[in-house]
Parts: structure tokens; C-alpha cells; sequence
């Protein structure tokens, strides 16, 4: 273990600059912890690399103080806190408080907005989810059910495995456990005329999401025109079903409201610098024409 800590704290000591992601998440037992992970581009191997610090339980209350307390204090016994040029953090203002309080720069982690667009969105307003099947949450329940079912049944998933490959479906679901269980209640088909139409508007949010979460190429420079992209190809979908229409102008709202200001050099310039910066976009990327 201190052999490993030690070749770590090399690359660190060679690093001139370093990005920090961090993340506070609770465990089966109700205990939080915070992990902090750190980024930089390591000189020997010259390429972009990625090192865990360490995953701290916290003992006290989740406030911005006790938490750039619980930070600063990591980053100084690897003795890197006046090479940290940003930390990325998720939306929640006790975090954002902590960061400033370390007076370093703090980056809104994309795939976190992305992730509650989707999540907003989904809650259809009753006045739009008057569909016959029984609305868009039970949809979804029931496609939970359909996909917890091949998950736990070695015989239904077998089954299924078998179908798609007479389909010529090479992705298949990985079994958990072999457990008994009933098979789930199936979209009836109805139900699976919604699921097609709104696995158009959704599935562009799983590939920014893929996209924006690599660890070995920098994505902060992307950001400005995967969203542009993804704004514009929301607008040319043209869902059938009143539930569909519904998402689809949840989904435009939500992500313009969410990232109307990135562009801008105010709350958060990283995004536009780093664009600017960024030979393959430079200034085509921008669709606000002072930016």
C-alpha cells in the first residue's frame, strides 16, 4: 500500500497542474463518504492520466466549511493544493460553497446536469400524460420490472439471448443472479409505440453522457458544441404520441435553462475559454454571435 502511495506521490510531485473531481455518496449502511480523484497529465508517459486520492468518510455534517475542511486537508498531505486549477463538483450548494471557500475555481460537472434534465423532464405533467396505457410513470415501472426480470432469471435471460441472436443482436444482458421469479407484465401495444418515440429524444443524452465522462482525453472544450448539437437535434425530432411531444418540450426547456449561460464569460468562463482554445471549434462553436 505505501509502495503504491509512494509512485503516486511521484507522478503528483511531476505534475504542474492538476484537476480534481469530487463526489460525496452514501453507502448500503447509511454512511457518507467523499472521494476525490485527481487529474493531470503525466510527464513521463505524456498522456492525460487519472488517480484516485482517497474515499474519506465523513464524520460531521455535509456543511460548505466542514467539507473544504475535509478537502483541503487531503490535498495538502499529497501536497498538491497549489497545483489544483480547478474542481469539478456536482450542482449542490454546499459543495459549490466549499470549493469557493478554497478560493479555487469551481467547473459544474456536465454529465450531473444532463442526468437531471432527463430526470426532470420525465415528470410529465398530468394535463400531458392523459394517455389510455395509464401514463408515462407506469411505463417506466413497467420497464423496470421487464429489466429486472431477464437480470434475475437465468432461464428468461437465456431465452432472451437465443432471440436476440436470431435478430442479430450482439449486446446482450448480463445475468446477476439464478433466482425464480414471475415474469413481469408486458407493454402492451400501445405502451411500445411511446417507448420508440421517446427513445429518440433520450438516447442523445446517453451519448453526451458517454462521451463527456472519458478519462483520458480532456472534454471540457466539447461541452459548449455537444450541447449546441444536442439542442439541435432535439428540435428536429418529431414525436407521434402526446406523451412523446410532452418530453420533447420538457427536454428543450430543461437543457436551455440549464446551460443558457455557458457560452457566456460570466459564471462559468472555463467552457468558453476552453473552446476558444480548442483548435477543431474555435469560434464556429458558438452560437451566441458576441461570444
Amino acid at each position: 500500500m505505501e509502495k503504491v502511495k509512494g509512485n503516486v506521490q511521484i507522478v503528483l510531485n511531476a505534475a504542474s497542474h492538476i484537476a480534481i473531481t469530487t463526489d460525496i455518496w452514501t453507502s448500503m449502511n447509511t454512511d457518507s463518504f467523499m472521494t476525490l480523484t485527481a487529474h493531470f497529465v503525466d510527464t513521463n508517459l505524456r498522456e492525460l492520466s487519472t488517480v484516485v486520492l482517497c474515499t474519506k468518510k465523513l464524520e460531521s455534517n455535509h456543511t460548505g466549511v466542514y467539507l473544504s475542511q475535509v478537502m483541503t486537508k487531503e490535498l495538502m498531505e499529497w501536497t498538491i493544493l497549489n497545483k489544483v486549477v480547478a474542481i469539478v463538483t456536482d450542482g449542490a450548494a454546499n459543495i459549490k460553497l466549499a470549493v469557493r471557500l478554497m478560493d479555487i475555481p469551481q467547473i459544474p460537472c456536465t454529465a450531473h446536469k444532463l442526468n437531471l434534465i432527463v430526470q426532470q423532464s420525465l415528470e410529465i405533467s398530468e394535463e400531458d400524460d392523459t394517455d389510455e396505457t395509464g401514463g408515462l410513470k407506469n411505463i417506466l415501472k413497467k420497464c423496470r420490472n421487464i429489466v429486472s426480470f431477464f437480470k434475475r432469471s437465468e432461464v428468461g435471460n437465456r431465452i432472451l439471448i437465443e432471440k436476440q441472436k436470431q435478430l442479430g443482436i450482439n449486446k446482450v444482458l448480463k445475468v446477476k443472479q439464478d433466482v425464480r421469479t414471475k415474469p413481469p407484465i408486458v407493454l402492451d401495444h400501445d405502451e411500445c409505440n411511446i417507448v420508440e418515440d421517446i427513445i429518440p429524444l433520450l438516447r442523445p443524452f446517453n451519448c453526451l453522457t458517454v462521451e463527456l465522462s472519458a478519462e483520458q482525453y480532456p472534454t471540457i472544450s466539447k461541452v459548449i458544441p455537444l450541447i449546441r448539437g444536442l439542442q439541435d437535434s432535439l428540435v428536429t425530432k418529431m414525436p407521434r404520441t402526446l406523451i412523446g411531444q410532452a418530453l420533447k418540450t420538457n427536454l428543450i426547456s430543461n437543457t436551455t435553462k440549464r446551460f443558457d449561460d455557458f457560452e457566456k464569460q460570466t459564471i462559468t468562463p472555463s467552457f468558453s475559454r476552453a473552446t476558444l482554445l480548442d483548435p477543431r471549434f474555435k469560434k464556429v462553436a458558438f452560437g451566441i454571435e458576441e461570444c
